[in-house]
Parts: C-alpha cells; structure tokens; sequence
C-alpha cells in the first residue's frame, strides 16, 4: 500500500511538472509570435493586397490638407504620367510599421485618393511619418490592415514626390 502511494504521489509531481514546463514553452512561444509581429516590416503590398501598382489607367488625386479635413482644401488631379508613375512607384516602395495608437485627422497633411484595379484612400501625417489606408470597395468589411496606423521608416522620397505635385 505504501509503494502505491508513493507511486501515485511520483507520478502526479511528474505530470504536474510537465504541465508547467509545457505552459511555459507555449507562454514563451506565445510571446516570440506576439513580438515578431509587433516588429513586422510591412508593404504597401502586404496591406493593399488586391492593388494594381502597373494600371496604366490609374487615377490619383492628392489634397493638401491646409487646416482641417472639415475646410475646403485643394485637390489636385495628377494628369501628368511621369508624375503619377512617380508617386504610384514612391507608395509601393514605402517601409511601415504597424502602430496601436491612432493619430488624430485633423493632423493629415496630405489626402491621396488612388484608383488602381479599386479605390484606395490614403490618410498621410507627415510631421508624424505616418498613413492610414482606408479601401472603399472591401466587399468583406474591415480587414485587419486597414485597422491600424503604420509609420514610414523610408519616407523622404515619397514626401518630395508630394510636395513637387502640390507645389507646382
């Protein structure tokens, strides 16, 4: 009767044993997805997925955001091919990093209307570095890119190309 309790009371240390190491290796594992994530570099492809960078029938319109998204601000259609080709090529080549926080719109700088095979919106906070993405035709609601604010970590080519088009 003793080597059984002893047996029991072995065997139940060794399960619980295991069962803590292995929460901690899922906890860990848990945790190294959560940072990977969190350190994700993304694409403007990775988030407009359906996008046509190569349409030739593009359409691009840019405002710059003078006071408030609310006020009457200019909006320039972008006729000129060299010029879109510039801006398009300059979108598709940005370097984002999802952030949890929210920049508020009153701080746009810049509002890009795109028609590539859809609608894009693109929210633009240059003293921020940042953009949101807004897709008018999502026929499946809101996907989890379009949630989130991302910072431009290789930006200054693409804010030359917008200042040359709203400059001019």
């Amino acid at each position: 009767m003793r080597k059984r309790t002893i047996f029991i009371v072995i065997s139940v240390v060794l399960v619980s044993i295991a069962l803590m190491g292995l929460d901690i290796y899922e906890n860990k594992t848990r945790e190294a997805a959560l940072k990977a994530e969190a350190e994700k570099v993304y694409t403007v492809s990775d988030i407009m997925k359906d996008a046509n960078f190569g349409d030739e029938n593009a359409t691009l319109y840019i405002g710059a955001v003078v006071a408030t998204l609310q006020e009457p601000f200019p909006t320039i259609k972008i006729e000129n091919v060299d010029q879109k080709k510039r801006i398009i090529n300059e979108i598709n080549k940005l370097q984002l990093k999802q952030i949890k926080g929210f920049t508020s719109l009153e701080k746009t700088a810049y509002l890009i209307d795109i028609t590539l095979n859809k609608e894009y919106t693109l929210y633009v906070f240059e003293n921020e570095k940042q953009i949101r993405f807004l897709d008018y035709d999502d026929s499946t609601g809101s996907v989890k890119e379009y949630l989130y604010y991302y910072t431009i970590l290789n930006g200054e080519d693409f804010f030359e190309a917008l200042k040359d088009v709203t400059q001019t």
